[in-house]
Protein backbone atom coordinates (compact mmCIF):
# COMPACT_ATOMS: atom_id res chain seq x y z
CA UNK A 1 0.00 0.00 0.00
CA UNK A 2 1.06 3.52 -1.08
CA UNK A 3 2.43 5.65 1.78
CA UNK A 4 2.90 8.91 0.23
CA UNK A 5 1.23 11.11 -2.52
CA UNK A 6 2.55 13.86 -4.60
CA UNK A 7 -0.29 16.39 -4.89
CA UNK A 8 -0.58 19.62 -6.51
CA UNK A 9 -1.79 22.35 -3.36
CA UNK A 10 -4.91 24.07 -4.85
CA UNK A 11 -4.26 27.37 -3.09
CA UNK A 12 -0.36 27.79 -4.29
CA UNK A 13 0.06 25.61 -7.31
CA UNK A 14 3.25 23.95 -5.66
CA UNK A 15 3.99 20.17 -5.76
CA UNK A 16 4.36 18.80 -2.33
CA UNK A 17 4.85 15.25 -0.62
CA UNK A 18 2.40 14.37 1.92
CA UNK A 19 1.34 11.23 4.05
CA UNK A 20 -1.51 9.53 2.53
CA UNK A 21 -3.47 9.46 6.29
CA UNK A 22 -2.63 13.70 6.05
CA UNK A 23 -4.76 14.10 2.44
CA UNK A 24 -7.89 13.24 4.61
CA UNK A 25 -7.14 14.93 8.16
CA UNK A 26 -9.00 18.53 8.49
CA UNK A 27 -10.68 18.50 4.65
CA UNK A 28 -7.11 18.16 3.56
CA UNK A 29 -9.10 16.56 0.83
CA UNK A 30 -9.95 20.30 -1.09
CA UNK A 31 -6.64 21.23 -0.59
CA UNK A 32 -4.76 18.95 -2.38
CA UNK A 33 -5.06 17.29 -5.71
CA UNK A 34 -3.48 13.88 -5.90
CA UNK A 35 -0.99 12.95 -8.59
CA UNK A 36 0.48 9.96 -8.05
CA UNK A 37 1.58 7.52 -4.65
CA UNK A 38 4.47 6.00 -3.63
CA UNK A 39 5.82 3.39 -1.14
CA UNK A 40 8.77 5.64 -0.23
CA UNK A 41 9.72 8.73 0.45
CA UNK A 42 12.58 8.49 -1.32
CA UNK A 43 10.44 7.56 -4.72
CA UNK A 44 8.13 10.28 -3.88
CA UNK A 45 10.89 13.17 -3.99
CA UNK A 46 12.26 11.30 -7.06
CA UNK A 47 8.89 11.33 -9.30
CA UNK A 48 8.28 14.78 -7.67
CA UNK A 49 11.67 16.59 -9.25
CA UNK A 50 10.91 14.06 -12.38
CA UNK A 51 7.55 16.10 -12.85
CA UNK A 52 8.99 19.51 -11.83
CA UNK A 53 12.05 18.87 -14.71
CA UNK A 54 9.12 18.06 -17.58
CA UNK A 55 5.46 19.79 -16.08
CA UNK A 56 2.77 18.40 -15.17
CA UNK A 57 0.99 17.22 -18.65
CA UNK A 58 4.40 15.75 -19.70
CA UNK A 59 4.16 13.32 -17.03
CA UNK A 60 0.67 12.49 -17.97
CA UNK A 61 1.11 12.00 -21.31
CA UNK A 62 3.90 9.73 -20.28
CA UNK A 63 1.30 7.88 -18.16
CA UNK A 64 -0.98 7.27 -20.86
CA UNK A 65 1.93 6.47 -23.08
CA UNK A 66 2.73 3.73 -20.42
CA UNK A 67 -1.11 2.74 -20.45
CA UNK A 68 -1.10 2.27 -24.46
CA UNK A 69 1.76 0.26 -24.44
CA UNK A 70 0.96 -2.13 -21.69
CA UNK A 71 -2.66 -2.92 -23.54
CA UNK A 72 -0.58 -4.21 -26.36
CA UNK A 73 2.13 -6.49 -24.38
CA UNK A 74 1.12 -9.80 -23.32
CA UNK A 75 3.35 -8.70 -20.06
Amino acid sequence: MNSFLIVSDNHTKELKIISKNSLYEKNNVYVYEPIDSCETLVEAEKIKQHIETIGMQAFFNEIIQNKNRSVYNDD
